[in-house]
């Protein structure tokens, strides 16, 4: 038994010595935005609710079992029928659950996937709504574009899933930027569970009209109207629906909460989603804890955690004649040993940035003349996409496609990260786009094995608050479970269908991380019957000595042991525009939001 494991015990019995016997009362905005989704919801299943009252009442305050949730963007993510729909979270009136989350590092809007069915259908012939923006007009992060939509499009030009034609079209607001996609309204059937039992502090009554009135619109509009009459969500009415995830009254009842639940000896919080660590920076949400209480940030980023042998790799594919690199804009600028391919291009080697694997699957298609190699980097959000451009590029017989796979998947580093004899955590603030994915079983292990609590979270400040919050409780109560706050994005299970990809065409294997060393499992490799479309099979690069950037820190910082500040290189030799270390090159990386926002 390791000494985290024996701690276990321990972790929760602190639970009952921790102050705040004074909890903070529950008032009704919380439950009042799950009881209008709700109905939200059941106008997606045919329901009439247009005659039913609100279960609360704003002057009868009552406990909250559940969640806080935004009305319209309130849906369960799921697949629908034809297993189309990656990382589904559609709401009934079209309205994609998570548009306005800010982009991942290893794949943007992955909660955004309703547009996939349309895309699917456009590429399978089965609609005429154009999907072509479902991969142009997204705002690709450091590891790329969005998961969800990109691999039903590729999944129906497989002839993998269909989506019928009456798909219905809506113009979607994802945050930093606004992408007009295709949405195929999808019925929700399944009911998720409440992921929590949550007490929300005092805020103002009327956030909850405020929040719901659209949502309350649309229920009506949708108890008389079929779904694929389902009219258009445009940018203003999403941004309207979603301010309650920016609403000042609620994150100051929150902060209120979390003060009064954290233990009285602190405790150490980690975020391990780049998105999350921009939240909270850019939130000041760091500055907002109670005395004691640490966020650390841990090996969220996908750019951050390549390693440097990686970087070398692509460097020396970009080296091989005849070959184009395709990659994300992110990868070009991160330092190898003695190159970065940003320098490789100003060499005249032809590097290429695209916002998707499907953009490299159009580059191979034009210049048969050329090698493609698609640089296929991040988590389980976008495996899934370049599992499906894999099957598509077999399914057309493109011969000039392949991928450098460096693939990787988030519980074996977390594993790693409870048993580092230099840090001690207390609980993790869970990630929200993974998790589309692979859902919460995944992360079970960390409160039955090791007695560390954990809650999947979204993006928005009052999201990232209630994550803390919900953690707060769990350690006040001296419990460790895996909970689900983002339950508009996240269903237990996660999503079969690009769970299904992952599995056809990748398996797992050892993988070197930055920062964490050699960790069995955590990776992804081709599997043989697609050993054609792996770049290093085909190509043998032979690649450089790997050298680690003197006095860089990344490593630590990425462990969590140490924030980027406390780095000597940090802000003096590195900085944005002379990056030393990945994190300081990826938008999501830690010691570029610590010089961002500190």
């Amino acid at each position: 038994m390791s000494a985290v494991e024996s701690d276990a015990g321990a972790r929760r019995v602190r639970g009952g010595q921790m102050h705040g016997s004074d909890l903070p009362e529950a008032e009704p905005i919380a439950k009042a935005l799950h009881v209008r989704a709700e109905r939200v919801m059941k106008a997606g299943e045919g329901t009439d609710v247009s005659r039913e009252t609100s279960a609360v009442h704003p002057a009868h305050p009552a406990p909250v079992e559940g969640r806080i949730v935004s009305a319209a963007s309130s849906a369960r993510s799921a697949s629908d029928a034809d297993g189309a729909a990656v990382g589904s979270a559609v709401s009934a009136d079209g309205a994609v659950a998570a548009a306005s989350d800010s982009a991942s590092a290893d794949g943007a809007v992955v909660t955004a996937p309703a547009a996939s069915a349309a895309a699917a259908a456009a590429s399978a012939g089965v609609a005429k709504h154009s999907a072509a923006a479902s991969s142009a007009s997204h705002s690709a992060g450091a590891g790329g574009a969005v998961a969800g939509n990109a691999v039903a499009a590729a999944a129906a030009a497989d002839g993998t899933a269909v989506v019928p034609a009456s798909a219905a079209a809506a113009s979607v607001a994802a945050t930093p930027v606004v992408a007009s996609v295709a949405v195929a309204a999808v019925p929700i059937a399944a009911k998720h569970p409440a992921a929590s039992s949550f007490a929300a502090p005092p805020i103002a009554a009327d956030a909850s009209h405020h929040a719901a009135s659209a949502a309350e619109r649309s229920a009506a509009s949708h108890s008389a109207a079929p779904l694929h009459e389902a009219r258009a969500v445009d940018a203003a009415e999403m941004q309207r629906e979603l301010a309650a995830f920016k609403d000042p009254q609620l994150a100051r009842g929150l902060i209120e909460s979390i003060g009064k639940l954290a233990p009285a000896d602190g405790a150490t919080l980690m975020e391990v989603c780049g998105t999350h660590t921009v939240a909270i920076a850019r939130n000041g949400i760091r500055n907002l804890m109670p005395q004691g209480t640490r966020l650390a940030s841990g090996p969220g980023c996908p750019v951050c955690v390549t390693s440097n042998r990686d970087i070398d790799t692509v460097i020396a594919l970009a080296r091989i004649p005849n070959v184009t690199i395709a990659t994300f804009g992110d990868m070009t600028r991160v330092p190898g040993s003695t190159s970065s391919l940003l320098k490789e291009q100003a060499a005249g080697r032809s590097v290429q940035i695209v916002y998707s694997p499907l953009d490299a699957l159009t580059l191979a298609a034009q210049h048969p003349e050329r090698e493609i190699v698609f640089v296929g980097v991040g988590f389980e959000t976008t495996t899934p996409l370049v599992a499906m451009a894999i099957k598509r590029a077999a399914a057309t017989g493109l011969k000039n496609f392949t991928v450098f796979a460096a693939h990787k998947n988030m519980p074996g580093a977390l594993e790693a990260i409870i048993n580092d004899p230099q840090l001690k955590l207390d609980a993790l603030i869970l990630p929200g786009h993974v998790s589309t994915i692979i859902g919460a079983a995944p992360y079970e292990f960390l409160a039955k094995k090791y007695g560390i609590p954990g809650v999947i979270t979204g993006f928005e400040p009052v999201d990232v608050l209630q994550g803390i919050a919900m953690i707060m409780r769990q350690l006040h109560e001296g419990r460790a479970e895996i909970e689900i706050a983002y339950a508009r994005g996240v269903m237990p299970q996660g999503n079969p269908t690009a769970l299904a990809a992952i599995d056809e065409v990748f398996e797992t294997c050892p993988a070197i991380w930055r920062g964490l060393g050699r960790i069995d499992g955590s990776g992804y490799r081709i599997r043989e019957e697609f050993a054609c479309f792996d770049a290093v099979r085909r190509f043998q690069p032979e690649v450089e000595p790997t050298q680690d950037p003197k006095g860089c820190r990344c490593g630590d910082v990425l462990r969590g042991i140490m924030a980027p500040s406390e780095c000597p290189l940090f802000r003096t030799v590195c900085t944005p525009e002379n990056p030393v270390g990945p994190c300081m090159v990826s938008s999501e990386g830690s010691c570029a939001a610590y010089y961002r926002y500190y």
